[in-house]
């Protein structure tokens, strides 16, 4: 059960797919990866690049033992949505990663529960 274990990272552009998975191929136990993205009001949404590029990605030979499943939530991502992927997953917060917030959240990490944070 360890070696199948599941882990969610919230993604924001594909240039960051890459290092998220593999800080959990060099890190963690597990094959069952969540990528989560919660568009930003930046402008571009960056989701079909990122669905486009898990695929081309694995086909290449990069994290083919990883079962990856993408999943667009349109809500602003924050300790609420970090509760509410929690629940829907079924999955413990330290099982959940994120990568840096930025200065205009009026949260800090603390708020969030818990999460892992890696860069």
């Amino acid at each position: 059960a360890i070696s199948e274990g599941h882990f969610v990272a919230f993604i924001h552009h594909e240039n960051k797919l890459f290092d998220i998975l593999d800080y959990i191929n060099r890190n963690e136990v597990g094959t069952k990866i969540t990528l989560v993205h919660c568009p930003s009001n930046e402008g571009k949404d960056d989701f079909e690049d990122i669905k486009n590029a898990i695929p081309v990605m694995q086909a290449a030979g990069a994290f083919a033992h990883f079962k990856i499943e993408l999943k667009l939530y349109k809500e602003e991502f924050g300790p609420e949505m970090i509760s509410k992927i929690s629940k829907d997953l079924d999955i413990p917060k330290n099982r959940i990663m994120i990568g840096s917030i930025h200065n205009e959240h009026p949260y800090d990490y603390d708020d969030l529960g818990g999460v892992r944070i890696i860069v």
